[in-house]
């Protein structure tokens, strides 16, 4: 017997041949506590990597690397709670653990009911511009409004006497997270953190539009679909259409109605979800919806009468690209694409049309009526796929991201790599593209966005960990880099792209509280940022206003000789919409090229479209619709649909957050805030009937879990405990197993 395993039963001072049926179930606590105190030394202790900051409402867990993020979380949280609690309408009286890491270099949260504490978990990855999610300001404000909103909504248990024993064996939110549908939950999650951000994904401009092209398409979910389905964007939906939906409810009824929906479904007479909307709104929640939906289609459908869309379609993809873009000689096309099941391809496209695919096409359907001139052909198709003459696969699923040329036989990519404290993030790697050899460039920098270099022999990148932002150079030689700018914390910074004599960059951060581009001087290191200003009267050649030009959706940058395009949203009276615009920075102006109800995005300009049209420059991007992303084009020939100007403000950079003296005090973990939840049970059969108590409780990470139990049946009496731990450097596992006075039985194992 190990010594450890030794101290457990000396400890206890137990003989287990001479115990009575009376002092097991003492023994099994007894033992449980023994475990739960024992102590390593000091100097173990004060090496704990893991810390924590308590708050009012909070215990913040987090790797040391982590606490300058700690610090913001607990500065914010408490507040936030205080509002979400009010808006909800119920308190959460336990406190809530709050872990932060970087678990998959994305952003994410999610609030998990676990026995083992009520638990938060948000990663330091801010949202991207150009996602649904990136309508906000902070992206603390927003994370933890929205998971605090599940734990509050979800932490009160039903007053029915029918759930009198949830307080007692189990979480509320664990009873509650099948109380409500999937839409009500994060739908209602999705309301309060547009509420309480003033932005968020409810006041989303791109959100508005996705909404809209669903609608105008006829695509927008059932009432059952809304809590998932494996259309595009299908998954989401609970968040976009649910939040939608709720807000709508408000809006018609009240804003009290919700928190009274809550009340009703936690109340003393029982109510299922359905049964409490119905007596509130007086109408079924699947009745409501259709209304709502119906009002959504008729509002798209008018947009979709004010604007003609621009551009035609010129390849049919996959189902979603992840980046696109010409290469030096504008003959192929790179495009890293990701099927419906997730599985992503880099491929090389000619730009040329298919000529080869439409006369064979033209070839069957003469010969099909040449053998029955009663039949009717398939209708010539919008156009014909450029076949790729190179693919090449990643190994796994979401695998890479963001592809760029470099040079003509290869490429470069974000490869998704385990780091070396276990978690995983984007490594700049080297795609040999004749190949599909892949030689990893970057190590442990965790690469958010780049953009390479004219001469091909760096790129510059903003890399990410634990919250705090830079941008570097990094030599694709060896993959050594420095520093351009010091780190920054919660600062973001994406699409990155060069001016083509590669002395600026631009780039797309946050700029008092909205995304606006960035222009960086990469000699003098002088930051500027550009606001543009309402439409230009054509009439007059005069500016009609000095209001910015309204819009909260800004992203998909790529610079080219005649200026920087990007994606942008413009508010329009009943037009939700997103459009490819253009800088000018020969005479400062502002052009909008597409026009209509679209999801337009990723543009840029080739010439020779075809090898039947002449050699005048084409716009190509990318339209988004329920079924996927498309490529459409139209010639740059054209007049732009609106203009104005736009000015280039000298801003200073922001300064970074202090690295070395943390500003709040924190705390070893140790083994962690210990909780534990009772279960009773019972079992039936031929031979024999009992009843089944267990305990079972932990830490929120995991670094002590244990359990005992006690089974009283008519032919055996069982006692049980077991506990396990993982801290630091020590793993061990201890069980105590009493049937029918047999052995005590202590195992233990170290590593």
């Amino acid at each position: 017997m190990s010594r450890l395993g030794y101290f457990c039963v000396k400890s206890l001072g137990i003989n287990p041949r001479k115990i009575n049926k009376e002092t097991r179930m003492i023994r099994v606590f007894l033992l449980v506590l023994a475990l739960l105190s024992l102590s390593l030394p000091q100097s173990a202790i004060a090496k704990d990597n893991l810390q924590t900051i308590e708050t009012s409402y909070a215990r913040i867990h987090f790797q040391q690397d982590y606490q300058a993020f700690a610090e913001q979380v607990a500065d914010k949280f408490d507040a936030i709670y205080v509002d979400v609690s009010q808006r909800v309408g119920f308190e959460q009286n336990e406190k809530l653990d709050f872990l932060i890491a970087d678990d998959f270099h994305q952003a994410n949260g999610y609030a998990i009911p676990l026995a083992s504490g009520k638990i938060v978990k948000i990663f330091t990855s801010a949202p991207r511009s150009e996602q649904t999610l990136g309508s906000y300001d902070d992206w603390l404000d927003l994370v933890i409004s929205h998971e605090l909103t599940h734990k509050i909504h979800m932490s009160e248990p039903s007053r029915s006497w029918r759930s009198m024993f949830d307080k007692v064996f189990f979480n509320a939110d664990t009873v509650n997270f099948n109380r409500y549908p999937r839409w009500v939950s994060e739908g209602y999650a999705t309301l309060i953190e547009t509420e309480y951000t003033q932005q968020g994904r409810v006041n989303s401009d791109y959100v508005k539009a996705l909404l809209q092209q669903w609608a105008i398409e006829g695509q927008l979910p059932s009432y059952k679909a809304i809590n998932g389905n494996g259309s595009y964007t299908g998954n989401r939906m609970a968040y976009y259409q649910g939040s939608a939906y709720l807000l709508w409810l408000q809006e018609q009824y009240g804003k009290d109605k919700l928190s009274q929906l809550w009340h009703r479904s936690t109340a003393a007479k029982y109510r299922d979800f359905n049964e409490a909307f119905k007596g509130l709104f007086l109408h079924s929640p699947q009745r409501l919806y259709k209304q709502f939906v119906a009002e959504q289609i008729y509002h798209a459908k008018n947009s979709q009468q004010s604007s003609t869309a621009s551009g035609k379609l010129w390849q049919n993809n996959a189902y979603q690209v992840l980046s696109s873009e010409p290469s030096p000689k504008q003959d192929k096309l790179l495009q890293l694409e990701k099927d419906a099941k997730g599985f992503i391809s880099l491929n090389v496209f000619a730009i040329t049309e298919n000529v080869k695919a439409k006369e064979k096409f033209i070839k069957e359907n003469k010969e099909l009526l040449e053998n029955d001139p009663k039949d009717t052909p398939d209708t010539l198709p919008l156009v014909f796929n450029r076949e790729a003459e190179l693919t090449v696969k990643p190994n796994s699923q979401h695998h890479w991201r963001q592809a760029r040329w470099l040079g003509s036989e290869h490429a470069l990519v974000l490869q998704y790599l385990l780091q070396k404290n276990q978690e995983l993030g984007f490594e700049l790697a080297k795609v040999t593209l004749a190949t599909g050899k892949v030689e990893k460039i970057t190590d442990s920098l965790r690469v958010h966005d780049y953009a390479v270099m004219p001469d091909h022999q760096s790129v510059i990148a903003v890399t990410h960990y634990a919250g705090f932002n830079q941008l570097v150079k990094i030599s694709l030689e060896d993959g050594s880099w420095k520093a351009i700018t010091d780190k920054k914390l919660n600062v973001q910074m994406d699409n990155l792209t060069l001016s083509p004599d590669g002395k600026k960059l631009a780039l797309i951060a946050n700029h008092n509280k909205h995304w606006q581009i960035h222009i960086l001087n990469l000699d003098d290191k002088q930051w500027q940022v550009a606001t543009l200003y309402a439409t230009q009267d054509k009439k007059t050649d005069k500016n009609s206003s000095n209001k910015m030009l309204s819009g909260n959706y800004v992203s998909y940058l790529h610079w080219q000789k005649d200026g920087l395009y990007f994606s942008r949203s413009k508010q329009e009276t009943n037009n939700q919409s997103v459009n490819i615009f253009r800088l000018n920075f020969i005479d400062k102006t502002w052009q909008q090229l597409t026009q209509g109800f679209k999801l337009t995005t990723q543009a840029f300009t080739l010439k020779q479209l075809a090898e039947d049209e002449l050699s005048s420059e084409q716009l190509i991007y990318l339209v988004t619709t329920s079924q996927g992303q498309d490529t459409y084009s139209q010639s740059l020939a054209t007049d732009a649909i609106a203009q104005g100007r736009f000015d280039l403000q000298n801003i200073a950079e922001k300064q970074s957050a202090s690295l070395m003296t943390p500003a709040q005090s924190s705390q070893n973990y140790g083994i962690g805030p210990q909780t534990f939840t009772l279960g009773l049970g019972g079992y039936v059969s031929d031979d024999e009937n009992g009843l089944e108590l267990i305990v079972k409780g932990g830490d929120p990470l995991g670094r002590l879990r244990w359990q005992a139990a006690y089974s009283d049946g008519d032919l055996q009496n069982n006692i049980a405990a077991n506990i396990k731990s993982n801290w630091l450097d020590l793993k061990w596992y201890g069980e105590i197993v009493d049937a029918d006075l047999q052995d005590t039985i202590i195992e233990q194992q170290s590593s």
